[in-house]
Parts: structure tokens; C-alpha cells; sequence
């Protein structure tokens, strides 16, 4: 367990804390102009070095600085247990898209804090793909083997996502200025707004309480949703799996106090940071519905109600009803509708005829949207979801479905 009082006060506290060294990474980075540079040098860390890259010095010695003292992972991080959960993940990450898609998300759009932040800002109501894909990639990246030690490609992406965490809050906050300073009149709150950075009464953007309940969604969401889909995870791997996602959320940039230490207190963390939060926000049903489309789209016909289905299965029915979902058939209508599923799904996907119905449908729902997402979008995905070759075997799919990694 933490030391952490985990008090409304406490997680208040929380709210209007960001993260200062990635901060100013972002404010020096922008004020240089040096966006595009910046993005490319960190997409490739092999051009660090790059003379050719538009990157001034001073931001370059910043930028490198950051690289150097953000890659260690911290003193309690246990590699017994990062290993652990990596073997966890490489038996059962096939169906990480789909918990990420009908659980994880889901979640985080149940945040009626947050939420209105988020459908601003990231614009996955209309690059549903891309950014699934990308925060697949980012899950792929950090538990795959050898991801999480010191200079892997998950530490890496890692610090990236930390320095993306940071350019969303810059821009949020400058805009929060731009209208601040518009007309002011000599006095007035809108002059003294001007001053200083605004903080919404909501708390900050993407702040230390923000950031520790998207870690909950990957470590305890993910768990629980493997318990629905029946899969077999014993006590000390749940533990495991835990730790390696808190050791990946220190890299990330939530403080070391606010990560959670063990299964117990991730559910009970998770809970208390949701009952804060939970409602029915428009942003979060216009999210929810455009990820269910663009799943309902990958599908093919016969399979189309498999995705809203699948979350069905996935989230409570009380948060269901929050996101704009609402289950109205009888339970005869379903079992017959997963029976009917089963017949279509072993026509599309080999060998998961041993596995238990809806887990059998999760890994067939992946599988046929790797394989038509990497079909539509080969150009920026085979960059953003290769597979190491040791996943792409032991998630048994076919040749082609994506690219690989070289062999490490």
C-alpha cells in the first residue's frame, strides 16, 4: 500500500498539480518555435544527433536533458514483476485493443470533469483510428519484453507521452490567456486573468489525479476485464501487472505518492477517483458513439453489433446508460445473438474454438480490425503498431495483419 491519504481533500490537491519538468520542456520548445523539429527528434532517437534536424541548440540541450534524467525507472520498480506482467501480456494482449476500445475508453469518457477537455483537445471524434491505434501502439510498446528497461522502446514512448501530456496543457492554457486578454478593460478580471495562468475551476489540465486514473484504466480496468472474459490470472500476476503499469506511470510523470502499490488498493483507488467524477456528459456520448461506429464499421456485416455488444459485456450497465447505451433486449435475444456471433466468428478467426465465448469474441474482433485498419492506413501505421516478432507469434496472427519490429 501507499503512504497516500486518499481523502477528497487529498485528490482536490491533486487536480491542481501538473508536471513541472515536462512543462517547461513544452513552454521552451514553443517559445523557440521549434515544434516540428522537436517532434521529429523524438520520434527516432537515433537522431538525437541530427545536426540537420531544425532544433536550436539551447532547445536541443533541454530536450536531451529531459531524455537523460526522465529514463530511469524509479528505485521500487521490481523487474521480476515488470517481467511478470510482460508474459502476462504476451499469453493474453491480444486483446488489449479490445478492453482498451470497450472498457479503458469507455471510462475515461465517463469523466464529466475531464471529458469536455478531452473531445477538445484530441479530436478523436474525428481521427478515431489514428488515435486508437496510437494509444494501441503506446500499450504495445510498454509491455512488451523488454520494453520497460532502461532505454527501451516503452520507456521511450513513455517519455514521449509525458512530453505530449505537457504540449496539450500548454495549448489549453494559452487559449485560457487568449481570451482572458481579449478587450480587457483596466482593473478588470480579465486584466488580472492576464497575469497569471487561469486555473479552471475544475482543476488543471491533465493534472496529477487525471493521469493517475488513466494508469487505473490500463492496470485495474484491464484486469477486470479479463475477469469478464474469463481468462485465468492468478493472484501474483494481478499484482504484477499492477506494479509494472504504477513503474510505467512514474515514467510518465505521476508523482511516485499518488501511484498505487498493490491490486487492493488499485480497485479501491480506481473507485474513489470514478464515484468523484462519473456522469453523463454530451462529450462523453459523442465519444462513445464515434468509437462504436468506427468499430461497427471494421466489422464485417454479420459481426456489426459485436463492439457495442462486447462493451455490454465490459462496462457496468449503470455506466452504460451514462455514455448513451442502453440495453433493451431480453436475455434470450442475446444468448441467441452470441450463439449466432460464435458461428460467424470461428469462420473468421482459426483456433480460438477452445476458449470461452466472449473472450473467443474479443480476440476475433481484434484480429479483423488490425488486420482492415493496417489494409486502410499502411502509410503511418507502420510506424506507429509494429509488433516485436515475439507477440506476433504468440498472439497467433496470421502474416501481413501488421508490421514487425525487427528482432531484439
Amino acid at each position: 500500500m501507499s503512504n497516500w491519504n486518499w481523502t477528497d481533500q487529498a485528490l482536490d490537491a491533486m487536480r491542481q498539480e501538473m508536471d513541472p519538468l515536462a512543462d517547461e520542456v513544452v513552454r521552451a520548445v514553443y517559445e523557440a518555435g521549434a515544434v516540428d523539429g522537436v517532434n521529429c527528434l523524438l520520434m527516432d532517437p537515433k537522431r538525437r544527433s541530427d545536426p540537420s534536424l531544425p532544433v536550436p541548440a539551447e532547445v536541443r540541450k533541454i530536450v536531451d536533458a529531459y531524455m537523460d534524467q526522465t529514463d530511469d525507472l524509479p528505485a521500487w520498480a521490481d523487474m521480476n514483476k515488470i517481467a511478470m506482467a510482460e508474459d502476462l501480456f504476451s499469453r493474453h494482449g491480444l486483446l488489449a485493443s479490445v478492453i482498451l476500445c470497450c472498457a479503458s475508453l469507455p471510462e475515461c469518457y465517463l469523466d464529466a470533469l475531464d471529458v469536455p477537455v478531452l473531445a477538445s483537445t484530441t479530436q478523436l471524434k474525428d481521427h478515431v483510428a489514428e488515435r486508437i491505434l496510437q494509444t494501441s501502439a503506446m500499450v504495445v510498446s510498454v509491455m512488451q519484453p523488454g520494453g520497460m528497461k532502461r532505454g527501451g522502446l516503452g520507456v521511450n514512448h513513455s517519455q514521449r507521452v509525458r512530453l505530449m501530456h505537457a504540449a496539450v496543457r500548454h495549448l489549453i492554457l494559452q487559449r485560457g490567456r487568449a481570451r482572458a486578454v481579449a478587450a480587457p478593460t483596466p482593473g478588470s478580471p480579465a486584466q488580472a486573468a492576464a497575469s497569471t495562468p487561469p486555473i479552471p475551476a475544475r482543476g488543471r489540465p491533465i493534472n496529477q489525479e487525471s493521469m493517475a486514473f488513466v494508469i487505473l484504466t490500463f492496470s485495474y480496468v484491464g484486469l477486470r476485464s479479463m475477469d469478464r472474459l474469463e481468462v485465468a490470472v492468478s493472484d501474483e500476476e494481478r499484482e504484477a501487472y499492477v506494479h509494472a503499469w504504477s513503474v510505467i506511470g512514474h515514467v510518465m510523470g505521476v508523482k511516485d505518492e499518488y501511484l498505487v502499490h498493490s491490486y487492493a488498493e488499485a480497485r479501491r483507488v480506481f473507485e474513489l477517483i470514478k464515484a468523484r467524477r462519473k456522469g453523463a456528459s454530451p462529450e462523453g456520448q459523442a465519444l462513445t458513439a464515434a468509437l462504436l461506429d468506427w468499430m461497427q464499421d471494421e466489422m464485417p456485416l454479420l459481426l456489426r453489433a459485436l463492439p457495442r455488444e462486447m462493451m455490454c459485456q465490459l462496462m457496468d450497465p449503470q455506466d452504460l446508460v451514462l455514455l448513451g447505451i442502453e440495453s433493451e433486449e431480453p436475455s434470450h435475444v442475446k444468448d441467441s445473438f452470441w450463439h449466432g456471433v460464435m458461428n460467424v466468428v470461428e469462420a473468421v478467426v482459426e483456433g480460438f474454438e477452445s476458449l470461452p465465448m466472449g473472450r473467443r469474441a474479443a480476440e476475433a474482433m481484434f484480429t479483423r480490425i488490425v488486420r482492415r485498419v493496417w489494409e486502410s492506413e499502411k502509410v503511418w501505421m507502420a510506424e506507429s503498431f509494429a509488433l516485436p516478432p515475439s507477440l506476433q507469434e504468440s498472439w497467433r496472427l496470421p502474416p501481413g495483419v501488421t508490421p514487425q519490429l525487427p528482432a531484439t
